[in-house]
């Protein structure tokens, strides 16, 4: 196409662009078209076709200059088209089209001018919008920062933050483009955006709220997508707090867990049986042994489950990176004197030894690497398991299976009332340990709490 028919196919556009519906599917097209023939005029050649013809006719030629000049006539001419055909538009459609627009400017850098015009005389009419959003926003940080409340408000302020930040963006993104297609930064979204990471710093330093500044930067990513430095910004500080947010959730699962097995340990203690039907243990940590009519076999599978949660307690301490390796095992020695509360229990209390002696063996393989317990926890094993002989026969005596005087290599039994009962004279098995253990293990949970989540604040600290 010659430069003449350029002009002129130019000139027809911007005449029918008075006749288009007001519309986005019709403007969008033609403003598209019109800013693409207006790129491809370059002014030194339509000078060189001007003098051409003005040097036929022997008038004055033209200079570059007032080929420039003109064109930029032209151009005002059009972006005053452009935005009268713009004015009666409802504004959701009329911010929608500038955005599409200005997606063309970061799409196509080669450009004509006149999508540059529309962002900016979009800059002029929503300025007072985007500032008045923006101040809100502020306030509702500020709000943030001051407030004390409770974290189901403070979540739901976040998420109203996060909304009205989306809002703003909606306005803010044509200019945003603009300043992306140009090299240049959108100086208003820079700043909010910085002040956002500071929040984002503050709730999770001092409002603890970890979860909600993860969340608050996640979104951010999108917002500010049109601003790399500030996108890869809130993208790194979102792995980073997701990383902690993980580490306080298995924390916080950590410290239940650990209450739970306390939970269970006293009751297996009291040989007190929970009908768990035919529930498929994971793994059975007790060997299967022979029926045997005077076992208790349902107090065997609640020591088989209290095992199996000891277990997956330990491997989900393990798990967790933000505790160093000493205070996991005091943690862990914590969980150990629990259940080992409990087998002790069942032998000196209950004469339930099989099950304590097997207990203890199974603890051997969970927490026996910790130096202090490995050694214990295996005296004790073999003084249960040289025990449980006598413990069978006390039992079948206890049920009347078997006369009431039996002589055995651990001792004599005898019963006080012929059948009913037995009496051991063998030393009972316990430990001043094991006492001490569990009277005070209600508060070494709370101060292994304690040491858990300042751990985590103090080694993860300061973004």
């Amino acid at each position: 196409m010659s430069y003449s028919d350029q002009i002129s196919t130019l000139n027809i556009l911007i005449y029918n662009f008075a006749f288009l519906p007001v519309r986005t599917s019709t403007l969008q097209p033609a403003i598209e078209e019109i800013d693409k023939l207006f790129a491809d005029i370059k002014p030194e050649e339509v000078q060189k076709v001007i003098n051409s013809a003005r040097k036929k006719a022997k008038v004055v030629e033209v200079t570059e200059n007032d080929i420039i000049r003109e064109l930029n006539r032209k151009r005002t001419e059009i972006r005053q088209m452009i935005a009268e055909k713009m004015t009666p538009m409802p504004e959701d459609d009329y911010i929608n089209l500038v955005t599409q627009l200005a997606k063309t400017l970061v799409t196509n850098p080669e450009h004509g001018g006149i999508i540059d015009d529309v962002v900016d005389q979009y800059e002029i009419r929503m300025h007072d919008q985007i500032e008045k959003k923006g101040e809100d926003i502020r306030h509702s940080i500020s709000i943030l920062r001051n407030t004390s409340c409770a974290e189901a408000t403070l979540n739901y302020k976040v998420d109203e933050l996060i909304r009205d930040v989306r809002a703003w963006d909606v306005l803010a993104q044509p200019i945003q483009l603009k300043g992306q297609s140009s090299g240049l930064t959108h100086e208003i979204s820079r700043q909010l955006g910085q002040e956002l990471q500071q929040l984002s710093v503050f709730l999770h330093n001092e409002k603890n709220a970890t979860a909600a500044a993860a969340r608050l930067t996640k979104e951010m990513q999108s917002v500010f997508a049109e601003l790399p430095e500030l996108a890869t910004s809130f993208t790194e500080a979102h792995n980073t707090l997701s990383r902690l947010r993980d580490e306080q959730e298995s924390v916080a699962g950590l410290t239940k867990d650990l209450d739970n097995l306390k939970e269970e340990a006293e009751r297996v203690g009291r040989a007190e049986v929970v009908d768990r039907g035919r529930i498929a243990m994971a793994s059975d940590l007790i060997e299967d042994v022979a029926y045997d009519p005077d076992f208790n076999y349902g107090l065997q599978k609640d020591a088989n489950y209290l095992l199996n949660h000891a277990s997956d307690f330990n491997q989900k301490l393990d798990r967790i990176t933000s505790i160093d390796a000493e205070t996991k095992n005091k943690i862990r020695t914590v969980a150990c004197m629990m259940v080992r509360g409990a087998a002790i229990k069942l032998h000196n209390e209950h004469n339930e030894t099989e099950i304590a002696a097997d207990m203890l063996s199974s603890l051997m393989h969970i927490f026996g690497d910790i130096p202090e317990l490995g050694g214990q926890l295996r005296n004790e094993q073999r003084t249960l398991e040289n025990m449980k002989d006598a413990a069978k026969l006390n039992r079948a005596i206890k049920n009347g299976r078997i006369p009431a005087s039996i002589r055995t290599s651990n001792g004599i039994y005898s019963s006080s009332t012929g059948t009913g009962s037995a009496t051991r004279s063998y030393s009972s098995y316990s430990s001043s340990k094991s006492k001490s253990s569990s009277s005070g293990i209600g508060s070494i949970i709370g101060f292994i709490v304690f040491i858990i989540f300042a751990l985590v604040s103090s080694s993860n600290g300061m973004l």
